[in-house]
């Protein structure tokens, strides 16, 4: 029977053992996916600290650099709605759609900027 530290031992062997192509690819592909996540979880605190313009700040920098990012551009929407600007959060909620179609929260959100006018 293996003990726990066997295990490690042969999974930090295992590991050792990986191609350089492997970690490349990892990055790559995990690097975007932390951005986005974090960027999401900052404007989302931001937002409900109440703190709407710093919540559009980050969102519009975020959006930059990854403009398909649905979850961050619904929250930068949110965040125009509820200062006000109606305008810029109908927008943006199209700009969401037009990258998910389906997406729930955007068709909601949409239907409040809608039925404001």
């Amino acid at each position: 029977m293996k003990t726990h530290g066997s295990m490690i031992k042969l999974a930090a062997a295992l590991w050792s053992l990986r191609p350089p192509w492997l970690i490349v690819l990892l990055v790559f592909v995990l690097g975007p996916a932390h951005g986005q996540s974090s960027a999401l979880a900052e404007c989302t605190q931001t937002f409900y600290r109440g703190d709407y313009g710093i919540t559009v700040q980050l969102a519009e920098k975020h959006l930059r650099q990854y403009p398909k990012d649905v979850p961050v551009r619904i929250l930068l929407a949110r965040a125009e709605l509820a200062q006000g600007k109606l305008r810029q959060a109908f927008e943006e909620l199209q700009k969401a759609l037009a990258f998910d179609r389906s997406n729930i929260d955007a068709l909601y959100y949409l239907s409040l900027v809608s039925g404001c006018n």
